[in-house]
């Protein structure tokens, strides 16, 4: 029990310390970034207008309360394409 205890109080090595910086911040690294970020921008694109029509049929009254399709097909002619994309940014962002 007392060697659990002493252990882990020890302090871990840092991950700088394990790999060093020159393989942290390689390229192969870099292409991993910008390849795991540029699928995340995709995919938020992707799918953001369905949240944006799955949030306004969850607020719709009952008698206001349509399909998916017909939520965005109403969304697109009173409000224009953009209005699907209302808050993109911030969900990019974050």
């Amino acid at each position: 029990v007392i060697s659990r205890i002493r252990e882990s109080s020890m302090p871990r090595p840092t991950l700088t310390a394990t790999l060093g910086l020159s393989e942290i911040f390689s390229y192969k690294s870099l292409v991993h970034a910008c390849s795991g970020a540029t699928g995340g921008v995709t995919a938020i694109s992707v799918f953001f207008p369905l949240n944006t029509a799955r949030i306004r049929i969850q607020v719709a009254s009952s008698e206001e309360a349509k399909g998916l399709l017909q939520t965005i097909q109403d969304v697109v002619q009173d409000e224009g394409l953009l209005a699907l994309y209302q808050g993109w940014h911030s969900a990019v962002l974050a």
